[in-house]
């Protein structure tokens, strides 16, 4: 559920020679030796060389990362306009079994779920069911008595670029509140934590400042199902899931003792990662509870490429314009992605992280190259953060086509 900035933690990783692969096991001290990624892949998309479509290994820059970093495991994919380019896995799906983990498998996206309810919204807009300006009093007029005056006008929008000053935690409601909710079905805990947050007085006058919350997202999502009449998730099938061929794609941890199969999320730090099935609940949803294999992940972010006719031009430009976050770091957010300054990777960039504190992804989508980077780690730590980051940065790098 924490987003950290993709740019924060940075690191410079160098390209070099082909090493052997690791054998060494998650959670072994890591190897004494230099300080850089070395693998023989070639991903630069702006070579005059055309692409081969065999997708090309990442394995052994992957291995490396697993090295340095001891994540239980970690999978990357880069994906262009004819699908993926290049793929790879290294590591274990869950820290104390030897089941080696897959490209294909399935990974938790934590935050980067928010783009996905952002299209979602584009995509009702285009039909005539939403608008991107409706109020909160529009969405839930029964409820507009309880309402702060403050939030009667606040939009579909503002809240998808947490500019509405919506609470950004739990602990911000009354004392008992979570506890009120479990007798009630899913959509009436969107819809009570919905009406509940804009019940309070706004963090900020709605609309001036940027304060990242999940529960704007969760109103969000209530409001659309209080409009089209199902669930958030049924909506999203529908609507997005199935129309872009993603058959991967579900809600909640991806592994537990009922299906054990698949990628396990992680506690801990390295040398002490310990499988777990937990997720966030699942009432946070619009925020952060999608899963899915890299490959439909990246029929998802191929939406942003371009020349692509999945949504509108003006539903695409609406998605992607951002409004500076005022916190001295640069570029801004958007619906669902940060938009880092153009300078920063020499062309523009769509970027998100996300986490359930048990997983880790990393997205950067450079629309106008028709490309994109995608990375899960099935832990949530610093480690698992920085290994993400660290990968994403690289790849987006090569597939930039920068030297260095």
């Amino acid at each position: 559920m924490t987003r950290v900035s993709l740019l924060s933690f940075a690191i410079v990783l160098v390209a070099g020679c082909k090493t052997p692969r690791s054998s060494r096991s998650p959670g072994d001290p890591a190897p004494e030796g230099p300080k850089t990624v070395a693998a023989d892949i070639d991903i630069d998309m702006r070579g005059d060389e055309p692409k081969a479509r065999a997708p090309q290994d990442l394995d052994v820059l992957l291995d490396e990362v697993l090295a340095r970093s001891s994540v239980p495991g970690i999978a990357a994919a880069v994906i262009d306009r004819g699908g993926v380019l290049a793929i790879g896995a290294s590591g274990r799906r869950r820290a104390d079994e030897p089941g080696a983990l897959q490209p294909d498998d399935r990974f938790h996206l934590g935050s980067d779920t928010k783009a996905m309810t952002a299209v979602l919204v584009a995509r009702l807009v285009e039909e005539g069911e939403l608008a991107w300006d409706m109020t909160m009093a529009q969405a839930f007029p029964d409820d507009t008595a309880r309402m702060h005056e403050d939030f009667r006008d606040v939009t579909l929008t503002q809240l998808l670029r947490h500019r509405a000053g919506v609470v950004p935690g739990f602990t911000d409601f009354p004392e008992g509140f979570a506890a009120s909710l479990e007798p009630l079905v899913l959509e009436g805990r969107r819809r009570a934590v919905a009406v509940e947050a804009l019940s309070q007085r706004p963090r900020f006058t709605p609309g001036s400042s940027f304060e990242y919350s999940n529960f704007g997202y969760v109103i969000v999502g209530a409001a659309i199902e209080a409009t089209v009449g199902k669930k958030w998730e049924e909506a999203m099938r529908g609507r997005v899931f199935e129309p872009l061929k993603m058959d991967s794609c579900g809600f909640g941890p991806v592994a537990t003792p009922e299906r054990p199969r698949g990628t396990w999320a992680h506690a801990g730090t390295p040398g002490q990662y310990v499988p777990i099935a937990v997720d966030n609940p699942p009432l946070l949803g619009p925020a952060a509870t999608v899963h899915c294999t890299l490959e439909d992940w990246g029929r998802f972010v191929s939406v942003f490429f371009e020349g692509t006719t999945f949504l509108e031009s003006d539903s695409i430009d609406r998605l992607i314009s951002a409004v500076p976050t005022d916190d001295g770091r640069g570029g801004g957010y958007a619906l669902g992605w940060t938009v880092p300054d153009p300078e920063v990777f020499g062309l523009p960039v769509l970027a998100h992280d996300g986490s359930n504190t048990y997983n880790y992804a990393s997205a950067i989508v450079m629309p106008t190259l028709g490309a994109a980077v995608l990375v899960a780690v099935n832990a949530g730590d610093e480690a698992a953060q920085k290994a993400a980051v660290a990968t994403a940065l690289e790849l987006s790098r090569r597939t930039r086509g920068d030297e260095g």
